[in-house]
């Protein structure tokens, strides 16, 4: 094989492999380079249409033959080429690997028609979504992935057009008088450096805003356009199709009214919207919407929607939606849903929802939930819930709840529970069925109380009715509960069996002495006969600490015995047990009271 074929060869294989990697290309953006002599039009057409595999179809009339170009071009996209040949006259449209030319419309007197490239001034490299407005008519495009623009303004005199790209200095050029092609070059500036890592933040705001579904071409107006216009006024059918078109998200208006639904860069004073309304940055004073408000920056007002209203940022004032508040915050002002409300930082004011409320930041807030409300760092205020209140960490005020409450830190106030209530140091009161904490300077009420650093005795004694009891004691020394088991042992007789709940209270005698103060109902059955056979009596008695958690307690009793003579139970025997009585009487009904006074003595294990 001889050097030329050789040659000849790898220049084929060079062009095969170029033309391949720009089919996915249309063909309007394709490269080429391309030197003509003398050729007229058409013969330029041709020689074109295997260098990018692409056909042209036109009327004869529209492209010359006897006309002879002397033109190099050297990798130029088809379109740049196609521009140069025929100096607008023609326009360009594609169908697959077809590019159909005709003749281009009559551009009406009162618009001007421009087109061109939007290229890197140092690289020469096409930039793809840069944004080309005109500041005075609002107008604006967004330049394709290949770089390419048109846009129509209204025509007046001297037209500055302006173009901005995220990461490139804004750049203004004047349109010719006639339109045309007009290619604008960008030049980059430090911030290419952080592109990566400012892009990231953008495409970060943009999820703050979960409904506000932007495209692509909306995405790269806002990041590349930093002016912000200003209107009085603006109508909308839907995102981008209202009277500020695709410059609606970098315009702020003082009233706009969205027949369906609209996207504005900010109000000042009021919105209206049949479905929804989205703003990317400030709202003031009213927002109202059938369906839904999504609001990217700071509002101020209130915000109405029949379900949702969404805030990427700080709210003051109240937001009121039949299902759901979302808000980024701060939050200053009431949020008020049928379903539930939420901010994600603080909370200065009232949040109401028919089920669940949740605040994520240190506040001053008032709760009140249907079921359950959830504050997520130090605050300060009131929590009502049909079922549960949590507080995350310190929490100063009332907790009250249908079921449960839970402080995890601390918490100073009232916790009020039907079932249960939970806090870490408390400083205060708990009032519920089971009160549980870590450490309290206050009194828990409640059945069953326990403080990690709390009263908790293993009591065993012994009195004149049973001859051995024994009692938990759990709770404070201001306030606890006894969980009792009692027994009487006779000869020749089977065991009298004691169970039953007390509360009570100590004070401190001396240094290491205390004296208790107890209430206790015991109830008393032998042979698995039940009946009413309860002893209520009230203990005082002395405890002394004879070393390291065991103590030594004695003390007298008020006894009161009430035992139901109807009952299947031993009657008679039951009747007989007290020591003595000072009182014994039975009601019509057949109730009989005894009452006498006894003691106890006790050891006590801590």
């Amino acid at each position: 094989m001889t050097l030329r074929k050789v040659y000849l060869s790898l220049l084929f294989l060079v062009a095969h492999g170029q033309l391949m990697a720009q089919t996915n290309v249309p063909p309007l953006e394709r490269v080429i380079s391309l030197e003509l002599k003398g050729q007229n039009s058409r013969e330029a057409l041709m020689e074109i249409e295997p260098l990018v595999n692409v056909s042209f179809t036109y009327r004869s009339a529209l492209v010359p033959a006897n006309d002879r170009l002397q033109r190099t071009y050297i990798e130029k996209t088809v379109r740049e080429v196609l521009d140069d040949l025929f100096q607008g006259r023609l326009i360009y449209v594609e169908r697959g690997d077809y590019i159909a030319l005709k003749a281009a419309p009559v551009q009406k007197p009162t618009e001007l028609i421009t087109d061109g490239y939007i290229i890197d001034a140092l690289t020469k490299e096409k930039i793809p979504y840069a944004s080309v407005y005109d500041s005075t008519s609002l107008e604006a495009t967004i330049s394709d992935e290949y770089g390419y623009y048109t846009i129509t303004i209204p025509k007046r005199e001297n037209i500055e057009l302006k173009a901005a790209k995220y990461g490139y200095r804004d750049t203004s050029v004047v349109l010719k008088s006639e339109g045309g092609s007009q290619n604008v070059y960008l030049m980059p500036t430090e911030e290419m450096i952080d592109r990566s890592k400012d892009s990231a933040d953008f495409e970060e705001k943009v999820k703050r805003v979960p409904l506000i579904k932007l495209s692509k071409e909306q995405k790269a107006t806002i990041e590349n356009i930093k002016e912000n216009f200003r209107k009085s006024a603006q109508v909308s059918l839907l995102p981008i199709i209202g009277t500020n078109g695709v410059m609606s998200p970098s315009t702020t208006v003082d009233y706009s009214f969205n027949i369906l639904g609209g996207l504005n860069g900010g109000v000042r004073v009021a919105e209206i919207g049949g479905i929804f309304n989205t703003v990317w940055d400030t709202v003031k004073y009213v927002q109202v919407a059938g369906v839904f408000n999504a609001v990217g920056g700071p509002q101020y007002g209130a915000q109405v929607a029949g379900v949702m209203n969404l805030n990427a940022s700080s709210f003051e004032g109240a937001q009121v939606s039949g299902v759901l508040n979302l808000t980024q915050g701060p939050f200053e002002g009431a949020q008020v849903a049928g379903i539930g409300s939420g901010v994600f930082g603080s909370f200065d004011g009232a949040q109401v929802s028919g089920i669940a409320g949740y605040v994520g930041a240190e506040s001053d807030v008032v709760q009140v939930n249907g079921i359950a409300g959830y504050v997520g760092n130090d605050s300060r205020g009131a929590q009502i819930s049909g079922i549960s209140n949590v507080a995350e960490k310190n929490f100063i005020g009332s907790q009250v709840a249908g079921i449960s409450n839970y402080a995890r830190d601390g918490f100073i106030g009232t916790q009020f529970a039907g079932i249960v209530n939970v806090a870490g140091k408390m400083t205060g009161s708990q009032i519920g069925l089971i009160n549980v904490n870590d450490s309290i300077n206050g009194v828990p009420f409640g059945f069953i109380s326990f403080s990690r650093k709390g009263l908790h005795q293993l009591e065993l004694s012994s009195n004149e009715l049973t001859h051995v009891n024994v009692a938990f004691k759990t709770g404070t020394n201001q306030f606890y509960n006894s969980f009792i088991g009692a027994a009487r042992f006779e000869s020749e007789r089977s065991p009298t069996w004691g169970i039953g709940y007390g509360v009570g209270s100590s004070v401190r005698a001396r240094k290491k002495n205390r004296v208790f103060f107890d209430l206790q109902s015991v109830n008393h059955f032998r042979d698995n006969q039940w009946g009413l056979a309860l002893n209520n009596k009230l203990t005082i008695s002395y405890q002394m600490q004879l070393a390291p958690k065991i103590a030594l307690a004695v003390g007298p009793s008020a006894n009161l015995f009430l035992i139901d003579n109807a009952s299947s139970h031993d009657v008679t025997y039951l009747s007989g047990i007290a020591p003595y009585t000072i009182y014994d009487e039975t009601t019509a009904s057949g109730l009989r009271m005894q009452s006498w006074v006894g003691g106890h003595v006790a050891l006590r294990l801590f």
